[in-house]
């Protein structure tokens, strides 16, 4: 099940303890030193664009997944996440945020949709007509499917580091 926040509304600010999120932030900031930064990119007006990730722990089968969905302007309309999904890959993990994402689309945003993903494999699975032969290719056909629901939708693969 996703936590899901729509719309306007802030979070509860200053409940992560200070200490582990400035670990975190030197953390990120040391992995990315001497890399270029990219900007994110607005979609075209009338566009709004699903940014989907996840993270997963191979030792534990753990995965974590998250999806937000920004309007031209930069808007958050609406993002989502869950923990602790068990999954056999990152590519499986990467699959499920894309497919909760694109569900959150066709129920609360309906509009043509850029679909970005850091996985090249879900990618490239979304973007080939045809069937899918990887473990998590049932998944990926449901994604499809809903894709369908949408006005438009392309999908491209972005950087890690953005």
């Amino acid at each position: 099940m996703l936590n899901i926040r729509h719309g306007g509304t802030e979070g509860d600010k200053g409940k992560a303890p200070m200490a582990t999120e400035w670990k975190l932030k030197k953390s990120v900031e040391k992995r990315n030193e001497g890399k270029e930064k990219k900007k994110w990119i607005a979609p075209p007006e009338g566009w709004v664009k699903l940014d989907i990730d996840a993270a997963f722990q191979l030792s534990t089968g753990e995965a974590s997944r998250g999806a937000i969905i920004r309007d031209h302007t930069g808007k958050v309309l609406l993002s989502a996440w869950a923990l602790n999904q068990r999954c056999a890959t990152v590519e499986e993990a990467e699959a499920e945020a894309c497919f909760e994402g694109i569900q959150l689309a066709v129920e609360w945003i309906k509009k043509p949709t850029i679909i970005e993903s850091d996985c090249h494999y879900l990618v490239k699975a979304l973007q080939t007509v045809g069937e899918n032969r990887a473990r998590y290719s049932n998944i990926v056909k449901e994604t499809k499917d809903a894709m369908m629901m949408l006005p438009e939708v392309v999908v491209s693969k972005i950087g890690r580091v953005q």
